[in-house]
C-alpha cells in the first residue's frame, strides 16, 4: 500500500484530491506544504500539494519548495472546489469568519451578499495560523462560539460536527484547484504527458522572446508560464513553465538542451501524465 503525505488534517481539499488519485492508501497528514516535501524527502513514497487555483492563481510556497527540494512531480490532479459556510450557530449569529486566505478570496462576493456585508475575517485561531480550511473547521468546532463561522469543504464540516449554514459559496461555479503529486521517482512516458521546469533567462533585451522562440521552433505547446521572484537576487525573476510532452521525447530533449544553454538557471521539475 502506498504511503502518501498530504496537507491536513482530514477533510482538506488536498485530502480529497489525494483520495481521488490514490484511492485506498495510507495517508499522513502534515501541517504545511513544506512539511509534505520534508516527509517525501525522508521516507514517504508520495506527497500531494496544491499548485494553483483557477481564480486565485499559484501557491507560492509550492513553487519555492519545488525549486528547493530534490524531488520530482509524479502526477497532477484537477479537483472541483465547492465551499460551504459552517459553524455551531445560525446565519444570523455570524460576526466573524475564520478560514485560510485562499478560501475567503474565492468566496468574497457571495459571502458579502449572504451576510449583507463583509464580516471580520481571521486567519489565526487559538492554536495558531490557519494552515488549511479543514484546520479552521477543527478550530471552530473546538471553540463552540456561534458567532464564528468557517469556509471549507462539506466533508470537513460534517467530520467536525458543524452545521452547514450555506452551500455553494464559491464566487465561480467552476472553481478548480490543481494539485501535484511529488515523489523521489520520475514517471515514465505515457504518450499523454506534461513537463514542468523552472528557468531564468539572461538580463538582456529579447531574452524572454528568445526563450519562447525555442518552444515555437520545436512546435511544443506551453500550457503555463509564470514569473516568480528570484529570492537570492533582488529584482530578478524565475519562470515556472508547463508544456506538453515528456522529457524523453526527442524534440523535448532538444528543446531542453537549448533552454539550458540560454539560461542562467535551469531545473527540471518532472514529466508526468496529464490529468484526464
Amino acid at each position: 500500500m502506498d504511503t502518501v503525505a498530504v496537507l491536513g488534517p482530514v477533510g482538506t481539499f488536498t485530502d480529497e484530491a489525494a483520495r481521488r488519485y490514490f484511492g485506498s492508501s495510507k495517508f499522513i497528514y502534515c501541517n504545511s506544504v513544506t512539511e509534505v516535501f520534508d516527509m517525501v524527502e525522508r521516507d514517504v513514497e508520495y506527497g500531494v500539494i496544491p499548485i494553483e487555483n483557477s481564480t486565485e492563481g499559484s501557491v507560492g510556497e509550492t513553487i519555492d519548495c519545488l525549486r528547493k527540494y530534490d524531488l520530482y512531480i509524479w502526477g497532477e490532479v484537477y479537483h472541483h472546489i465547492v465551499h460551504v459556510l459552517a459553524g455551531t450557530g445560525r446565519l444570523e449569529d455570524v460576526k466573524t469568519i475564520m478560514t485560510h486566505p485562499q478560501a475567503i478570496s474565492q468566496c468574497r462576493n457571495k459571502v458579502e451578499k449572504l451576510l449583507k456585508s463583509m464580516p471580520q475575517v481571521v486567519t489565526k485561531g487559538p492554536t495558531g495560523k490557519v494552515l488549511s480550511t479543514a484546520r479552521a473547521m477543527e478550530m471552530v468546532a473546538q471553540e463552540k462560539d456561534p458567532t464564528i463561522a468557517v469556509i471549507g469543504s462539506k466533508n470537513a464540516a460534517q467530520k467536525y460536527g458543524l452545521n452547514i449554514i450555506a452551500e455553494n459559496l464559491s464566487d465561480q461555479d467552476d472553481n478548480e484547484t490543481r494539485f501535484f503529486v511529488i515523489s523521489k521517482k520520475q514517471h515514465q512516458k505515457t504518450g499523454k504527458d506534461k513537463t514542468s521546469i523552472i528557468t531564468a533567462v539572461k538580463d538582456e533585451a529579447g531574452a524572454l522572446w528568445k526563450l519562447l522562440g525555442i518552444f515555437a521552433r520545436e512546435g511544443i505547446n506551453l500550457t503555463k508560464i509564470e514569473s516568480r521572484p528570484r529570492r537570492e537576487r533582488k529584482w530578478e525573476y524565475l519562470f515556472f513553465i508547463d508544456f506538453e510532452g515528456h522529457k524523453d521525447d526527442g524534440k523535448v530533449e532538444n528543446m531542453l538542451e537549448s533552454i539550458k544553454e540560454s539560461s542562467t538557471y535551469f531545473k527540471l521539475l518532472g514529466s508526468y501524465p496529464r490529468w484526464a
